[in-house]
Parts: C-alpha cells; structure tokens; sequence
C-alpha cells in the first residue's frame, strides 16, 4: 500500500469516526466505548453522612440526608469516574428515584421514611458503565409514620438472597417479625414489580421477615 493511498483510509477512518461520535446513540454505547478501550470506574473510596436535615424542613413522616462521596482513586486498571449515582434497592420504583450528581458535589436524598432502616448503593459512573456499589446502611431518624399490617404493600428482604422485594404483608407476629407474601408478576398490569421468582427464587420460602427489613409502601396511621 502507498503512502498516498494510506493517507486516504486513515482520513476516510477518522471521518468515520467523527461522525460516529456525533451520534449520541453510538457514542455511549458500551459496545463502541469497550473498543476504545474505555472501562467503567473502580467503587467509590469513602461515603460518609454529612448531616440529617432538621425534620422540619422535610415532608411529614420523611427525612433528608446529605452525603459526601469520595470517588475513586484514578488508576490504570479501570475509566475516570464522570458521576456519582445511589440508588435506595428497597424504594427501588417509588417516589424517590435513583440520582446521579457530578464529581466534588454534597448528595441530598429526600423523602426517605422515618424510622425506617435502608440500604443506599452508591457507586462511581461513566459512559461506559457503573462500578460495584458500596453499600451504605441508614437509620432514619424521626418516629415511623407508615403502618405495617395485614394487606399493606411492602418492599421486604428474602432470606435466599439478601435483596428487598415486593410483597404484602400476611400478619404481624407478636415478636414483631413480619410474615409476607411474596408477590408475582401480573401480566395484565403495568406496574414495575421486583418478585422473587423472577431471579428463580422459591417465593414460598423465607417469609418471616424481620421488622427492620420490611419498608412499607404506604402511609398510614402511626404505628
């Protein structure tokens, strides 16, 4: 091959890819960034709970948190972190979506119920993907206002995994501990359900729940 002719593939190449990159949709495809060599970010280094916001600059029966993130350290191994996202897994489709904040900026997550105890993923992001979570456990502070009994919708732990799921709850027993059922797909409905046996799990099996794994959907009468 010629010089000349070389010169011609390598300017037709990089027209090619200009053009490529402009297209949003090709662009962060992981795919096209894996061929770049491009690579998700290492966990975050450290998250740490700024402050509580006062109760009474929040929702009734909710609370506000402020987080500091530390993202990871950059290395040759994996991507630069471009974001921070968190993601309360048992809230997972309700009214307190998963965020995404820039690098060197304080996290506020809001809504959270009081005296409710959950778990915040939090993880380092870019266009090529997300790293491993770093699991955060928050004690909510302020009285519970949600109520838990028979036929409330609840986001509950199965014991075969450790994850939350959707399910209602069965009875509440004396001890406290909640016993659930775990609920199915319903191919008729529209709603976003997270079930047990979508992951093969047996949703008859590990329904006695402790209270502290159990978020209720629902507000209700304090308990």
């Amino acid at each position: 091959m010629g010089p000349q002719r070389a010169r011609r593939r390598a300017a037709a190449l990089q027209s090619y890819l200009t053009t490529a990159m402009d297209r949003e949709e090709v662009a962060n495809h992981p795919g096209f960034l894996a061929i770049l060599g491009m690579r998700p970010p290492d966990s975050v280094t450290h998250v740490r709970i700024l402050r509580w916001l006062p109760l009474g600059e929040c929702l009734p029966g909710t609370a506000s948190v402020e987080l500091e993130v530390v993202p990871p350290v950059p290395s040759k191994m994996f991507g630069p972190a471009d974001e921070i996202r968190t993601e309360i897994s048992a809230l997972k489709g309700t009214a307190i979506p998963p965020s995404n904040t820039a690098l060197g900026e304080s996290i506020r997550i809001e809504g959270l119920p009081c005296g409710e105890r959950l778990s915040l993923e939090v993880r380092a992001a870019n266009s090529a993907g997300a790293s491993e979570a770093v699991s955060v456990r928050l004690a909510v502070p302020g009285k519970r206002t949600r109520i838990i009994g028979p036929g409330v919708r609840v986001r509950a732990m199965w014991a075969g995994d450790g994850d939350t799921y959707d399910a209602t709850v069965k009875k509440v027993m004396e001890d406290g501990s909640v016993f659930v059922n775990w609920l199915r797909p319903a191919p008729l409905s529209s709603e976003d359900l997270h079930c047990v046996c979508d992951v093969g799990g047996d949703d008859t099996m590990h329904r006695l729940v402790s209270r502290a794994m159990v978020v209720p959907l629902e507000v209700g009468p304090e308990e």
